[in-house]
Formats: C-alpha cells, sequence, structure tokens
C-alpha cells in the first residue's frame, strides 16, 4: 500500500508537468527492456533493447540495442564494457542556403533517413552509502561511429514572381520573406565519422523504509574529448526504481528527464518522461 501510495504521487506530479513539457520545442518519450544475468557474485550480464520517440511523439527518432559485461571487484565498485548498435532517425529539415559570399540565395530541404551508429563503452562506477542515502559517481568513456548515410535534398532556387504556378516554397530572414521556385532534387552523402565522449553521472537516491520505491535525482554531463573537453550536453533527471516483486527480479525505473546541449544521441534541448523494465535472474 505505501508503494502504491508513493507511486500514485510521484505519477500525479508527472502528469502535472505535462501541459508545461509540451509546450516546449522538443518533447520524448523513451522506454527500455533490459535483461541481467548473474554470473556469480563478481560478474554479470546485460542487455538491453531501446525505443525513443523526440518528435513531440510524432515518430520513433531512435532504436538501440545493446550488450555489456559488469565486474564487481569490492563492495560499493562496478566495472563495465558494453556495445549498443544504434539507429537514429534523422527527421526532415528546411534551412536557408547561402552562396559562396555567404548571400541567402534559396531554400533546402533535406528528406528523413535513418543512420546507423557502432558504440562502444568502458566505465566505472563508485556508490557510498550514508544512512539511508545513497550517492553514487559514474565515469564513462564511450565511441561512436558513424556509419555513412545516403539522403535526398529538395532545391528552390530563384525568386518567383506573382504569375509562377509550379512548386515553391517561402522563407523569411530577419523579417524579410522571399518565395523560391523548385530547382531540382539531389542525392547527397553524410560521411562516416568517429566521436569520443567522457560522460560523467553523479546520483543520489533515497532508501524509503518498507517500501519498495527509491527514488532518486541525478546530473550527467558529456564532454566532448575531440573539443578541447568542452561540455557538450548536460541531462538533469528525477526517477524512482520501483521493485515489482519480492524476489527481487522484476523492476520498473520511470521518470523525467531534461537534457540541454548536442552530443552523439540528442541536438538541442529536450524534456522526456521514461519508463525502463528489468528482469534480473
Amino acid at each position: 500500500m505505501h508503494s502504491l501510495k508513493h507511486l500514485s504521487v510521484l505519477c500525479a506530479c508527472l502528469l502535472m508537468a505535462m501541459p508545461r513539457l509540451v509546450a516546449q520545442d522538443k518533447f520524448g518519450l523513451w522506454g527500455e527492456l533490459g535483461f541481467q544475468k548473474s554470473l556469480d557474485k563478481h560478474f554479470s550480464l546485460e542487455s538491453s533493447i531501446g525505443l525513443r520517440a523526440d518528435d513531440n511523439l510524432h515518430s520513433v527518432s531512435r532504436i538501440d540495442l545493446g550488450t555489456g559485461l559488469s565486474y564487481k571487484p569490492i563492495k560499493g565498485l562496478k566495472l563495465g564494457v558494453g556495445y549498443v548498435f544504434l539507429l537514429n532517425n534523422n527527421l526532415r529539415e528546411v534551412d536557408l542556403a547561402t552562396n559562396s559570399s555567404g548571400n541567402w540565395n534559396g531554400i533546402n530541404v533535406d528528406h528523413q533517413f535513418w543512420r546507423r551508429k557502432h558504440r562502444i563503452y568502458v566505465q566505472a562506477q563508485g556508490k557510498l552509502t550514508l544512512g539511508r542515502f545513497g550517492l553514487s559517481l559514474r565515469e564513462r568513456y564511450q565511441m561512436t561511429a558513424y556509419a555513412d548515410a545516403n539522403y535526398v535534398r529538395d532545391r528552390y532556387r530563384g525568386i518567383v514572381t506573382e504569375s509562377y504556378t509550379g512548386e515553391k516554397m517561402y522563407a523569411e530572414q530577419n523579417g524579410e520573406g522571399r518565395w523560391y521556385a523548385y530547382d531540382e532534387t539531389v542525392t547527397r552523402n553524410k560521411a562516416s565519422k568517429t566521436r569520443h565522449y567522457l560522460r560523467s553521472k553523479a546520483t543520489i537516491e533515497y532508501n524509503i523504509r518498507h517500501c519498495s520505491l527509491t527514488p532518486y535525482a541525478s546530473f550527467e554531463i558529456s564532454n566532448n574529448l575531440a573539443d578541447g573537453f568542452a561540455s557538450d550536453k548536460r541531462r538533469y533527471t528525477a526517477g524512482a526504481e520501483w521493485r515489482l516483486t519480492k524476489d527481487k527480479k522484476h523492476y520498473i525505473d520511470f521518470g523525467y528527464c531534461y537534457t540541454s546541449g548536442d552530443d552523439d544521441d540528442d541536438e538541442g534541448n529536450l524534456h522526456a518522461i521514461f519508463a525502463n523494465y528489468t528482469f534480473k535472474f
């Protein structure tokens, strides 16, 4: 009963926040299904499949499939290594085009396309218990390899007159508006690339007495190792882990997170509600 009461309060808070979140430029819904297999008291195998819808729930933005191995040499320390395959949906984009002099001369419309990514990571996490509070710090190095991908671009060039009846598109810049005529469709290529990040995550949780819910809050920062250790992205999370059964095999992790900045996973500011299910055996 206590667990259901706490769960109801958390869900109510999330629902109250929904109107504000939906009003933002980007809102997402994330879900993940995970499995953990304990090999012995030190080693365990992990696997997961995830799905994200970030375009205000209009389309799937990412599908990922991961596997990893974790090792606990001593109490309070956990080491891990893993691989994640990602399939990202790059949505339709409309941008102003410029000529070699930097002057505005048209519009480019890039069609939606999917792109594959391969990611490997190595991480270490330390945890300290102080009374009913748990404090943890995780450091993760990740390398993401982007596969090359083709996409279609529609080029709109040439300012049209009122008598023009063909395909056209309107654009504004600095209060100035222009209509451009459709020019041609071309196939372009996104070249392959590799990005390296160090992701640091600090978490605080509270163990409620006689309750299967463990609320927590975390802050994560992504540092670009190829750009002078620049802090490209920050993520703020508030949620709870809910132990569904007494045998400690079934868990649901749910909550809200806000992401600002760009890195391998996100571009721009994003609000998201997440729910992850994990089966441990």
